[in-house]
């Protein structure tokens, strides 16, 4: 390695779906990026299937996959630029995927009321983490400080605390809502007062390989309506109907009810209406685009948030690098401490919200 070469962090988001590492410059500056797939996915393509796979006896082989996956990224950054020397690695995900690559027992995670062992911040090497997998760490395998970062809640995960972070959250006096959209929904509201976080199963909607996916399914179902192809209720009309085409519609508006009722729940609890709501910051698989007026025409998203909703890329990443550079102890703190998470399933309006939001 040359002496003068540059530091750099990297960032890394576990997934359920597909892992996402960044490698971040001194300033910033996005120097690498990767995504792969979640090789997990052949024990269930959910964070349910997958608790139920390790607690059923095969957690070692769902850790041994996520750690030979993250191996094969840190060996790729760490020799792949030799100008660059890694000084840090900063891990984000869900509970559920921070509990396999710790080897944490799971069984906590998929039974009321829900406990995990741990969703304290984490510190470990490489060499620690990784190296237990490994039956003997190669000499070209670097030793790299890890630091897994905290989690709110079973079902509220590190990713989310990430967001908050990079979207600084804790510290705005406007209240704001952030919506990372993956296999889960996870929402959180608030302002440096106080935080309301929740997590909604969208299901497969907005998991990549699907033939509507994400922001392209939600403008799709919006195209379908304007043009009469489907109806309000999400039905195809004779002339158009094609089987598969409908059930990805069906799961799209299962996807968009759950969210449009988290939602709206989460606007009741903190006691304001949608357009009190400052800025709204989606992430996750529509973090890079989004068309305002398919998410509100199909009933995903209210009426009061038009023209605040603002699409912000992964913010899980970001905020790992942010979170590095920026956040003290004490602000870790006081995000744990501001943030309170609503059960959507305890929450008496909910069920009905979620009947009456499937209409498109």
């Amino acid at each position: 390695m040359e002496e003068h070469a540059q530091n750099a962090v990297m960032a890394v988001d576990i997934g359920t779906t597909n892992i996402e590492a960044v490698l971040f410059g001194e300033t910033g500056e996005t120097l690498t990026y990767k995504s792969v797939s979640n090789e997990q996915k052949k024990f269930g393509s959910d964070v349910a299937l997958r608790i139920c796979a390790a607690r059923d006896g095969h957690l070692d082989e769902l850790r041994a996959i996520i750690l030979s996956q993250l191996g094969a990224m840190v060996t790729e950054f760490a020799t792949g630029r030799p100008e660059l020397k890694i000084t840090d690695i900063i891990i984000a995900g869900n509970t559920s995927m921070l509990h396999i690559l710790q080897g944490f027992d799971c069984a906590g995670l998929g039974e009321y009321p829900f406990t995990p062992v741990s969703l304290e911040e984490s510190f470990t090497t490489t060499h620690e983490l990784i190296g237990s997998f490994l039956e003997n760490v190669p000499d070209f395998f670097p030793d790299i400080p890890v630091t897994i970062l905290p989690g709110i809640s079973a079902y509220v995960g590190a990713d989310v605390f990430a967001g908050i972070v990079a979207m600084d959250m804790a510290e705005s006096t406007e209240v704001n809502m952030l919506i990372d959209l993956g296999t889960n929904a996870e929402i959180v509201l608030g302002s440096r007062e106080r935080m309301l976080v929740t997590s909604a199963a969208a299901g497969p909607a907005f998991e990549s390989g699907r033939i509507f996916k994400g922001t392209e399914g939600i403008e799709m179902i919006y195209r379908l309506k304007e043009l009469e192809v489907i109806d309000e209720n999400g039905t195809m009309t004779e002339e158009y109907f094609e089987q598969p085409a409908q059930k990805n519609i069906r799961r799209l508006q299962l996807a968009k009810a759950a969210i449009s009722a988290a939602v709206a729940v989460l606007l009741k609890e903190f006691g304001i209406s949608a357009r009190e709501v400052a800025n709204i910051y989606i992430s996750g698989n529509f973090g890079n685009n989004v068309n305002e007026n398919a998410c509100i025409g199909v009933g995903m998203l209210p009426e009061g948030f038009r023209g605040r909703i603002k699409a912000c890329g992964n913010t899980v990443l970001k905020g790992c690098y942010k979170y590095f550079t920026n956040i003290s102890a004490e602000n870790t703190k006081k995000i744990l401490s501001l943030s309170r998470e609503v059960v959507l399933a305890n929450d008496p309006d909910f069920n009905e919200l979620l009947i009456s939001s499937v209409n498109i």
